[in-house]
C-alpha cells in the first residue's frame, strides 16, 4: 500500500499520526522542526481536540505550573504563531483562534490528517450499506493519512487513550473489509488491495494476531502459501518479545500444511 503524502489544501498541514509534523503550501519539506516540544505538543493536543479545548484544560493536560499557566499559553500561542506566519507569509490572522478560554485551530488556516483520516472513514461506512468498492477507497484513503501511532515517539501521558481510539478505528476498519474480502463472491483485485491494507497496518501493530489472521487466509486463498506462512512467522517473532505465542485459532491456519508435510 502507498503511503505517500495526500495534497495539501489549507496553508498549513498539521500530522499528528505518527511523529508530529508540520508542512506549508504544499511544500514537502518540514516546518517548524526548531519548535520546542511542548508547543509540538500544544499543536497535537488541539489537532485531538478540533471543537476546541478551554485554556483550563489545556494547562492540565500540558502540566502547565499554576499561576503561570496564562503566560505559558501566551507563549506556545506566539511560537505557534511566529513559526507559522514565517512558512506561510500570512500575517493578518491567527492559526490559533482565542474565543474566550476556548482555543481551537483555524479551521481554514490548518488541515491535520487526524481530521481527514476520521472523515475517510466516517464515509466509508455511514448510512446504508455502501458498495464495497467505494468502502474500500475510503478506507484505502483514511490509512494513508494513518502513517503511525498518534504522536508517535511523544511520551505524552494524555495521549494514551486518544493513540488507543484511533488504532481501534484504523485497524476495525480493516478487519471489516477482510471479513468481505473472504467471501466467495470477494473479487482477486479486492482481495489483493485489502492484503495491502492489513500489510500495511501489520507493520504498525505487528503483534495485531485479527490482522494476521485475515492476511494468512486471504494469502491461502490466493495460493500465496509462502506469504502466509511469512506472516505467521512474523506475528510468532513479535509475540514472542512480548512473553506470547499465537492463539490456537492463529496456529491452526499454518498447522494442517505442517500436518500435510509429515504424513508425506
Amino acid at each position: 500500500m502507498k503511503t505517500s503524502r495526500p495534497a495539501q489544501t489549507k496553508p498549513v498541514c498539521l500530522h499528528v499520526l505518527g511523529p508530529i509534523t508540520l508542512y506549508a503550501r504544499g511544500n514537502p519539506d518540514l516546518i517548524g522542526t526548531n519548535l520546542r516540544s511542548e508547543v509540538h505538543e500544544f499543536l497535537a493536543l488541539l489537532a485531538a481536540r478540533p471543537t476546541g479545548l478551554l485554556a483550563s484544560d489545556i494547562a492540565e493536560k500540558l502540566h502547565l505550573a499554576p499561576g503561570s499557566d496564562q503566560n505559558a499559553l501566551k507563549n506556545l500561542r506566539r511560537a505557534v504563531r511566529r513559526a507559522l506566519r514565517a512558512a506561510t507569509g500570512i500575517t493578518a490572522q491567527e492559526f490559533i483562534l482565542l474565543q474566550g478560554e476556548l482555543h481551537k485551530l483555524h479551521p481554514d488556516l490548518v488541515e491535520t490528517d487526524l481530521a481527514d483520516f476520521t472523515h475517510c472513514l466516517k464515509e466509508a461506512f455511514s448510512g446504508k450499506e455502501k458498495d464495497q468498492n467505494n468502502a474500500l477507497s475510503e478506507v484505502r484513503d483514511a490509512l494513508a493519512h494513518y502513517r503511525g501511532h498518534f504522536a508517535q515517539g511523544s511520551d505524552y501521558l494524555w495521549a494514551d487513550a486518544i493513540r488507543e481510539h484511533f488504532a481501534t478505528q484504523a485497524t476495525d476498519a480493516a478487519l471489516r473489509l477482510a471479513s468481505r474480502a473472504e467471501r466467495a463472491d470477494a473479487s482477486p483485485r479486492e482481495q489483493e488491495e485489502v492484503l495491502g491494507l492489513l500489510e500495511h497496518l501489520s507493520t504498525l501493530h505487528p503483534d495485531h494476531e485479527r490482522l494476521a489472521q485475515h492476511a494468512i487466509r486471504l494469502y491461502q486463498a490466493a495460493g500465496r502459501h509462502d506469504a502466509a506462512r511469512h506472516t505467521y512467522t512474523r506475528l510468532e517473532r513479535h509475540l514472542a518479545d512480548l512473553g506470547l505465542e499465537p492463539e490456537p485459532a492463529t496456529q491452526t491456519l499454518i498447522a494442517p500444511r505442517n500436518h500435510a508435510r509429515k504424513t508425506r
